[in-house]
């Protein structure tokens, strides 16, 4: 027997590490995966970096803005006082915060961890685009899908302190799940989305979308939407027993000074609108490329787009540009159509892309645009 095990295990150890490998390999390509990551962090880092003055370099740059926000619910949770029509935390949900704020508490610096965790997100999102991209965009198309992804303006926020690469992650993940019929992991990984953004219950929606085309029966129904609609109400139930207002995470927004579609086109090229012109021209030229592949994606698709764009449009222009790239299918439609006009139009419009990215990083630290 010993003899038996001896001349099996380092075979079977051997096998193990072999299929760690290939899964590795297969999940995390190095051209459509990791390379693209580390090309959009060293974009990104390093214009956000770029210095007014010799020596004036911050890298706590990466968590302006919202990253305050998240920064202050990581330390001291949601205990700061509620009053309508004031700032507060109440619009930003728990998950990412908790995360960072956990390894804070155990040690790690607080502002290291939240851009680490964002990027490690960052990359499972990425893992799991591209996964979906190979099963539903043309073989010439698919390569470039994440390159689109990461190197557009809006992909800003996957590299600051957000939330937004934790939410992708959930989105695409519960997707790929959800196409391999795995109705109850789909159904925990979505929840994921919703504990990590407001909008997160779109996730649910595309999943009740992806049940109902593939007549999976009210089983599959039931698991994907069941985590997502529990942790929902129990958070729901939290804000009400703290502010009264269970859904405060809207009624808190009514503080931002938003800008709407009316106000930009009453004044497009107005200083205090060029933000949302940014914002707006970059949404809306995703749209059109969206718009003409549209027919050529998944049915659950559609809702992702139309839920997570059109909003942000009419409710509140600035930030668009990153709505644009969490509905992924957006950037997906942009490669498709370019990749159909040949590798140079492809990269053109990868190059155009990247440039805006740079633009936007650029004038968030020295304008303060949102990103």
């Amino acid at each position: 027997m010993a003899t038996d095990l001896t001349a099996t295990g380092p075979h079977d150890t051997a096998n193990r590490a072999s299929a760690i490998r290939t899964w590795t390999a297969n999940t995390f390509p190095w051209r459509t995966v990791v390379l693209p990551w580390i090309v959009a962090r060293i974009v990104v880092v390093g214009t956000m970096m770029v210095p007014y003055e010799p020596h004036q370099i911050h890298l706590q740059r990466l968590i302006l803005l919202d990253g305050q926000w998240f920064k202050i619910i990581a330390t001291q949770w949601y205990d700061g006082p509620y009053a309508r029509g004031f700032p507060s935390t109440f619009p930003f949900f728990p998950l990412y915060p908790a995360l960072a704020g956990g390894a804070w508490r155990l040690g790690a610096p607080l502002w290291p961890s939240m851009v680490g965790l964002s990027w490690l997100f960052a990359l499972i999102a990425m893992a799991g685009a591209h996964r979906l991209a190979r099963r539903h965009l043309p073989l010439a198309a698919a390569p470039w899908a994440t390159w689109f992804l990461v190197l557009a303006p809006g992909a800003i926020t996957m590299v600051m302190g957000y939330s937004d690469a934790l939410y992708l992650a959930g989105l695409v993940w519960a997707l790929v799940l959800a196409e391999d019929r795995r109705w109850w992991t789909a159904g925990f990984v979505a929840a994921i989305a919703t504990a990590a953004r407001p909008n997160g219950w779109i996730v649910v929606v595309a999943l009740v979308v992806t049940v109902a085309t593939s007549r999976a029966g009210w089983r599959a129904l039931g698991a994907a939407v069941a985590p997502s609609a529990v942790l929902l109400a129990c958070w729901c139930w939290y804000l009400w027993s703290v502010t009264g207002d269970p859904l405060v995470f809207y009624d808190a927004k009514s503080a931002w000074d938003e800008i709407r579609i009316g106000d930009l086109f009453s004044d497009p090229f107005s200083g205090r609108h060029s933000a949302a012109l940014f914002h707006f021209l970059f949404a809306v030229v995703g749209l059109v490329f969206w718009a003409l592949r549209a027919r050529r994606q998944p049915p659950a698709w559609a809702p992702i787009v139309v839920l997570t764009v059109l909003p942000s449009l009419l409710l509140g222009i600035e930030g668009a540009a990153r709505y644009v790239i969490l509905a992924f299918p957006v950037p997906f439609a942009v490669a498709d159509v370019l990749t159909a006009r040949g590798r140079l139009a492809a990269s053109a419009g990868l190059a155009v892309s990247g440039a805006g990215l740079v633009a936007l990083a650029y004038l968030v630290v020295y304008r303060t645009w949102l990103p």
